[in-house]
């Protein structure tokens, strides 16, 4: 099998491609207030309006 200088098999040498399962996921959006946010890495933690 042929690669690319970053090992990865190139489109059109015969490999097929690798699947992966699907998996289903479920999210629920939390309500709140923002506590603290990082605006660099994207990320915070927010006051549940629940409390939890």
């Amino acid at each position: 099998m042929s690669s690319d200088p970053g090992g990865r098999p190139r489109h059109g040498d015969g490999a097929s491609p690798r699947r992966y399962a699907s998996k289903k996921e479920v999210v629920e959006m939390a309500q709140g207030s923002v506590k603290w946010f990082n605006d660099a890495k994207g990320y915070g933690f927010i006051s549940q309006e629940d409390g939890e």
